[in-house]
């Protein structure tokens, strides 16, 4: 794809495309009506690891990549509907008092790891190889993320928010 596509493309998803805010609101209110239960990524792990798992689930995941204010809109839908969603907010769209009231809810707010992707579009690598023989370089990124996200989070770091 080149650059002018994607700057368009970027446009478009930003500040054209229609809000599909209903559309998701009618795929929640069909997943009640056929009787899936709505859990997180961590519900998830906690049944597979008891070998609980029975019926049929229904596993959300939300990327927060740019605008908190429609995972909020995400959020209220799903409190309607009584679902839960697994939420990862990027260091650029943290939202602190909003990732407790997720949790709260007994939904899932954590961080979206970022590090090994931009360590890669910063330093043009491009296949595995190089990925694996800098890992040091990243794990040394994402301790000084994690510290700064656990150092302004306040209480948003208890309730095992900061799950990784």
């Amino acid at each position: 794809m080149g650059k002018l596509t994607t700057i368009k493309n970027r446009i478009y998803n930003d500040y054209l495309m229609p809000s599909r805010l209903n559309e998701y609101e009618t795929v929640l209110q069909k997943l009640n009506q056929e009787g899936y239960k709505h859990i997180t990524f961590r519900e998830y792990k906690k049944l597979l690891d008891t070998n609980n798992l029975d019926g049929r689930y229904f596993i959300n995941r939300h990327d927060i990549d740019t605008d908190v204010s429609t995972a909020k809109e995400f959020f209220k839908i799903e409190k309607k509907y009584n679902a839960k969603a697994s939420y990862y907010f990027r260091l650029s769209t943290l939202d602190f008092k909003f990732m407790k009231e997720i949790e709260d809810y007994g939904s899932e707010a954590s961080y979206h790891f970022e590090e090994i992707a931009q360590f890669c579009k910063d330093n043009h690598i491009k296949s595995r190889d190089e990925v694996i023989n800098r890992l040091d370089d990243i794990k040394k990124i994402f301790i000084e993320n994690f510290k700064i996200i656990k150092n302004g989070g306040g209480d948003a770091t208890s309730n095992n928010m900061l799950s990784w």
